[in-house]
């Protein structure tokens, strides 16, 4: 018993140390590529909504640099959803019905279900744990929404 709290209390102690070490710095980081990026694509629908000759290079240079940016996001979460990942992964290994029976004769209840309710656990940005969801949903909105200013541009546009 002493050894599974003494693992269980290091998984813990690891994950708030990530959170309290890279979780700033990543929510820093990740606010300044945004704005780089949503500057960037301003950027870009303005010069191509001013119609003056040689707009188009500029324009397609304001959107790479957009997309990189997007691109930088995109990696860099998908980095820090592996730790949220991760530990989903653990609580689903530890779900099996002989690990619940022998963990529920030491700890009185099942070690799944005692660490089920960190499943929401990874690295935090902004409030929110970072998984493969969360990154997916992020792109989904982000891809969403550029599409459709994109489309109001070229609507719009004389």
């Amino acid at each position: 018993m002493d050894q599974l709290q003494q693992q269980e209390h290091a998984l813990r102690t690891r994950l708030s140390m990530v959170n309290n070490v890279l979780s700033p710095s990543l929510g820093r980081l990740l606010s300044v590529i945004l704005a780089m990026m949503s500057t960037c694509f301003t950027l870009a629908i303005l010069t191509f909504k001013s119609g003056r000759a040689g707009a188009a290079p500029l324009t397609s240079v304001y959107m790479w640099i957009g997309f990189m940016c997007v691109t930088i996001i995109i990696i860099l979460l998908q980095g820090a959803a592996r730790v949220g990942d991760t530990w989903i992964q653990l609580i689903d290994d530890l779900n099996t019905p002989m690990m619940c029976a022998r963990s529920a004769a030491v700890l009185q209840q099942p070690l799944a279900e005692r660490l089920h309710h960190l499943q929401n656990i990874g690295i935090r940005v902004w409030g929110c744990a970072i998984t493969s969801g969360t990154v997916f949903s992020l792109v989904s909105t982000m891809a969403g929404g550029l599409a459709l200013a994109l489309l109001g541009t070229l609507i719009t546009s004389p």
